[in-house]
């Protein structure tokens, strides 16, 4: 019956931070034994444990001293710097390794064969030949890294993260097991025949401008291009690709450039062309960056049910907004009349910190989550039944708002 009581305190344990786990031993002397039961897996610094009678019930900690003991069970090691002492001790358990910022020194025979996830920081740019064990499956290199990765990269790696100044080339370097592959912003390599067939999901960032037709393998269903990259993108995208994400600058036109696979559109930072002609009916997320600001009416397909705006568009939407959206976001710029213009298909409304506008009648019934930003200030005593949930900015009064909303709405107040 013992063992039973301590499995269910167990049991709960798992459901509470490491600070409340402690307290709970602290309630009484029958507690007082789980100091040494409980798992604790928050990241903290070892320093601060070091001394502690539990110090082997610590799964995750941070390294930034000189240290010759780690504890036996840690699956998590976050290294600040560079600690050699650190790598002469076995750990075995270790699943997860990453380096800090600063850390930039050789790291031949310093991987434990155990590690699974392994990530360098900002600062590392050394040779990896021989160094990066057949038991990692996740990888990520820090901004700085730009060594050759050829016959470097193990076999059972499924997730592969270059940072922003790797630019070098990688022929056939990138295994098939590869699934996750994305470049930084520096990159701008060959990459015909070197993009494996597995690979899922590819990034390529700003400044490349090789050429991507037939490149890109049909197993790419989640695709990412930066800015250079789609100078010209008509024929370029397979027809695998169902989520497609674009940062375009140039002044051409994206009409006939996008599959009918695509469902999910995203478009970056710096996109601010027509959209005339160019969403294919087969899109249902639409999502707009930071600088587009273009007419939209008659250019959004009624397949569309999720759609966002960026920040700085500030266009009328009467008529604009297709009969089937269901949620419906505005960024901070957005200050146009809403009379007529949101469809009674819409249940999460958000407007941007710049909207102030009457929405007296204006409001579908449809609408049960609705949020306005930090400049609205009309009454919504006339918001619709439906709505259940209000967020509005800290400032907004509650004298603004009559007893029978406070009754049948939760009201959120956010800075």
């Amino acid at each position: 019956m013992q063992s039973l009581y301590d499995d269910l305190v167990i049991k709960i344990s798992q459901m509470l931070y490491d600070n409340e786990k402690i307290n709970l031993t602290m309630t009484c002397l029958f507690m007082d034994k789980f100091k040494h039961k409980f798992a604790y897996y928050e990241e903290i610094e070892i320093h601060k444990i070091i001394n502690l009678s539990y110090f082997d019930r610590f799964k995750c900690v941070r390294i930034s001293d000189i240290c010759d003991t780690v504890p036996k069970n840690v699956t998590y090691i976050f290294l600040t710097t560079y600690l050699t002492d650190i790598m002469t001790i076995p750990l075995p358990s270790v699943t997860h390794l990453t380096f800090g910022n600063k850390f930039n020194q050789t790291i031949k025979g310093c991987i434990p064969s155990s590690v699974l996830y392994l990530t360098f920081g900002n600062e590392f740019n050394q040779s990896i030949k021989g160094c990066i064990p057949s038991s990692v499956l996740h990888l990520k290199f820090g901004n700085k890294f730009n060594r050759s990765i050829n016959g470097n990269i193990p076999e059972t790696v499924l997730r592969l993260e270059f940072g922003f100044r790797f630019n070098q080339p990688i022929n056939k370097y990138i295994p098939a097991s590869v699934l996750y592959l994305k470049f930084g912003y520096e990159f701008n390599q060959k990459i015909k025949g070197c993009i494996p067939s597995s690979v899922k999901y590819l990034e390529l960032g700003g400044n490349f401008d090789r050429s991507i037709k037939n490149n890109i393998p049909s197993s790419v269903t989640h695709l990412t291009l930066g800015y250079r990259s789609i100078r010209s993108i008509e024929g370029c995208i397979p027809n695998s690709v169902t989520h497609l994400e674009l940062d375009y600058r140039s002044n051409r036109s994206i009409e006939g450039c996008i599959p009918n696979s695509v469902t999910q559109l995203t478009f970056g930072l710096n996109f601010d062309r027509s959209i005339e002609n160019s969403i294919p009916s087969s899109v249902t997320h639409l999502e707009f960056g930071f600088s587009f600001n273009q007419l939209i009416k008659n250019d959004i397909p009624s397949s569309v049910t999720h759609l966002t705006f960026g920040h700085s568009f500030n266009q009328p939407i009467t008529n604009a907004i297709p009969s089937f959206v269901t949620h419906l976001t505005f960024g901070s710029r957005f200050n146009k009349p809403i009379e007529n213009s949101i469809p009674s298909s819409v249940t999460h409304l958000i407007f941007g910190d710049n909207f102030n506008k009457q929405i007296k009648n204006n409001i579908p019934p449809s609408v049960t989550h609705l949020t306005f930003g930090k400049r609205f200030n009309y009454p919504i005593d006339d918001i619709p039944q439906s709505v259940v949930q209000i967020t509005l900015n800290r400032k907004y009064g509650n004298k603004k708002i009559s007893k029978e909303v406070k009754s049948r709405v939760n009201i959120k107040k956010i800075d």
